[in-house]
């Protein structure tokens, strides 16, 4: 008796402590919602990053000490570092209007990391929660919407990605954006089920019906090289999981076999890629559905034939693109070129920036000193994710992330969602929970 006592009371206390939270929870849930929506009106960003500065303040007010913390670590060091560079130089190179719009954006790029450390410092996970519950729903829903979207015009995601106003002011998960966080989002999840990270029966149901959709929004936003990404990612999480259960942590000669299978097998794709395009092309070229389409133009990619005109879907024109930015890099080594044009990215091409690689274009906009704390931050977060996970993050997902950053311009609200937000709550609250249940005697 005395002990159901003492646990209602302890709710009591921890309802009365969380109500304080409420509105900063509230804006953060807006915050996210919003960013995961692409809305594509002009204000959007001033809309966007005046809910961030409430949600600052509203963090502050609530709990200064733990608002405080979150400055106290790897990735808000080298975010910091990043943006007192980036504030300098785009003040004194493109004036204080230009500042408060291309830092602000920034700011609201990687708030989702700020937001998932504040709350994941609090002791009660709840409030974390329900904002990670809250996302997902939201996510699942602008995926939907997409879909339906591209079902009726069948091109948006590539006109967005040259003009986001193509569409005049519509919400349906940003274009390009939600399929980098898709991409990023379904090998994860295929990760945690194929090595039974997710217990319960209705958890592994969810898991495959997220799966499904997220490879579905992947396809139809017709971005070929995420599609090609996500699917050597699917076969890397097999095969990774496959040589972890064959060789149970010691070296065995099964896993022996397994490694020289892996390697001979990498030797004859990297050997035969243009065959295999070609194959692929072959295949489906008298196919018509969307996954046949797709394919078709993954295998063109392999192939390196051109199958749009001219357009970045060519795989020798991309690796161009992301030559051109490297050179750049290497003749502007210190603070880069962006200062040049005010990183005003209409003039960013001119200026020897490719465009297409997030990596080599961050070097060559940012040079040494604003680029290496803008990489940190990556590498950080994927460390601290590994450090986190139950059972470390698998090696098919840092592919990911790296494959797509080298091929693709992917800093985007969706995909910084997906990788500093949904993942790392997502990996946390299960710790968290599957230490309670250790703890929990039999």
């Amino acid at each position: 008796m005395q002990e159901i006592q003492t646990n209602s009371l302890y709710i009591r206390r921890s309802r009365e402590t969380n109500k304080k939270y409420y509105l900063s929870v509230f804006l953060a849930v807006v915050l996210i919602t919003f960013a995961i929506s692409g809305y594509t009106a002009k204000s959007a960003n001033y809309i966007l990053l005046s809910i961030l500065f409430l949600w600052y303040i509203s963090a502050f007010l609530s709990a200064p000490s733990n608002f405080i913390k979150i400055f106290r670590n790897k990735i808000s060091l080298a975010f910091m570092g990043f943006i007192i560079f980036y504030f300098i130089i785009c003040l004194i190179s493109s004036g204080v209007t230009n500042t408060i719009k291309y830092v602000g954006h920034s700011l609201i790029l990687f708030s989702p990391f700020i937001i998932y450390l504040y709350y994941s410092k609090l002791k009660d996970k709840k409030l974390l929660k329900f904002i990670l519950t809250v996302t997902i729903v939201f996510w699942v829903i602008f995926a939907i919407r997409a879909l339906m979207f591209y079902q009726q015009n069948e091109s948006a995601a590539r006109i967005l990605a040259s003009d986001r106003n193509a569409f005049d002011s519509i919400a349906i998960g940003g274009g390009y954006g939600l399929a980098y966080g898709s991409a990023f989002l379904c090998i994860y999840l295929l990760d945690c089920f194929i090595n039974k990270r997710f217990r319960r029966p209705k958890y592994k149901l969810y898991a495959v019906i997220a799966i499904a959709l997220l490879f579905a929004t992947v396809i139809e936003t017709k971005s070929t090289v995420t599609l090609l990404g996500m699917i050597f990612g699917i076969a890397l999480c097999v095969t990774f999981h496959l040589l972890k259960k064959g060789s149970n942590k010691r070296i065995t000669l099964k896993s022996i076999v397994w490694f020289l299978l892996m390697c001979i097998m990498f030797i004859v794709l990297i050997i035969n890629t243009e065959s295999i395009g070609t194959y692929i092309m072959r295949q489906t070229d008298d196919k018509r559905d969307t996954f046949s389409i797709r394919l078709y133009e993954v295998g063109a990619t392999l192939a390196n034939n051109n199958i749009n005109n001219g357009e970045s879907a060519d795989f020798n024109i991309r690796m161009e693109l992301i030559k051109k930015s490297a050179t750049t890099f290497l003749e502007n080594p210190i603070i880069g070129v962006g200062y040049k044009y005010g990183y005003i990215s209409e003039y960013s091409a001119v200026n020897g920036v490719g465009n297409h690689s997030e990596w080599t274009d961050s070097l060559a906009k940012y040079g040494l000193i604003g680029g290496i704390p803008y990489l940190l931050i990556f590498a950080f977060i994927i460390k601290n994710e590994r450090r986190n996970n139950i059972q470390a993050i698998s090696s098919a997902f840092i592919f990911v992330v790296v494959f797509l950053g080298f091929f693709n311009p992917f800093l985007t609200a969706q995909s910084n969602i997906a990788l500093f937000f949904i993942i790392p709550a997502t990996t946390y609250l299960s710790k968290v929970s599957l230490a309670k249940e250790n703890m929990t005697p039999c």
